[in-house]
């Protein structure tokens, strides 16, 4: 979930700002110190009384860092003193955005709101893919990058599920991932923010809750609200837990008015997930 969206909308807008377009199937516009190159099987339409470009059948927009493909490629814009201002950048059917790095999102529609530096992607078999992690959602993959606070947030929603390549694996019915640059510049989760059927999991430890945080650099977790920790046949029930997945060490603290319980196997042979070592089970607090 660390893909920069917001270019794709930068790119297809400055691609399609033009104000004399007729049928062209291909094209060449200089943005920058960048050469994008716009093409589409039946043709790049100007529809001046709907203040709209469409590039139309099998579109393709390349930067030689971001190439964005679909189906149809729209520029909407105003115009306000002579000059025609793009605000919003959809691309429709099969979408698939590429970064020169690997990065790729699938979806069937995917609307960008330059002002608000906004992207949102719906569609069947939502996809997002990197080195780092896997991202499916049922609903919407999003990406603002204006996002008060330090950073850019993503969020994933509706069955949102993020497959870390660390093996962490997070759940939840919303997941909301914040990020921040790191010494090189580029830009990286911190933090994971679950809410809804939120579970988090590797090849150690299995826990849920109604809500957590999953924190990236140390691999740790915190749940809350009807949690339960699960390891072979141990479990431990309570109301917040600290999880650390790299060494799948699990807390499972008291709060005030809520007390802990839990069923603890220590005898458990090896097929159950566990060594048979009591020490293997969660601990409570």
């Amino acid at each position: 979930m660390s893909l920069r969206l917001f270019l794709a909308g930068g790119l297809l807008a400055s691609a399609m700002a033009l104000s004399s377009l007729s049928a062209a199937q291909e094209m060449n516009v200089q943005q920058g110190d960048s050469t994008i190159q716009v093409r589409a099987s039946d043709g790049i339409e100007w529809h001046r009384d709907r203040q709209v470009y469409i590039a139309i059948g099998d579109a393709v927009a390349v930067r030689e860092d971001l190439t964005v493909y679909a189906d149809r490629l729209l520029a909407h814009y105003r115009s306000e003193d002579d000059r025609e201002d793009i605000y919003k950048v959809e691309a429709v059917g099969q979408v698939r955005i590429v970064t020169e790095n690997g990065e790729e999102i699938f979806g069937d529609h995917a609307i960008y709101l330059l002002e608000e530096g906004a992207l949102e992607v719906t569609g069947d078999d939502l996809l997002y893919e990197s080195a780092e992690e896997t991202v499916t959602a049922r609903d919407s993959l999003e990406y603002l990058e204006n996002a008060e606070g330090e950073g850019p947030i993503a969020i994933a929603r509706g069955d949102a599920f993020v497959d870390r390549a660390n093996g962490d694996q997070i759940r939840g019915d919303v997941i909301t991932a914040y990020f921040r640059d790191n010494e090189e510049g580029d830009s990286e989760m911190q933090e994971a923010e679950s809410v809804g059927n939120v579970e988090v999991e590797n090849d150690r430890v299995f826990a849920s809750g109604n809500q957590g945080i999953y924190y990236a650099h140390n691999e740790t977790a915190t749940l809350e609200d009807n949690v339960k920790i699960t390891r072979g046949n141990n479990q431990l029930n309570g109301d917040r837990a600290e999880i650390d997945l790299r060494s799948g060490v699990s807390r499972l603290l008291s709060t005030e008015g809520q007390g802990v319980s839990g069923l603890i196997s220590p005898n458990e042979d090896e097929d159950s997930g566990s060594s048979g070592d009591s020490n293997n089970a969660p601990e409570s607090q």
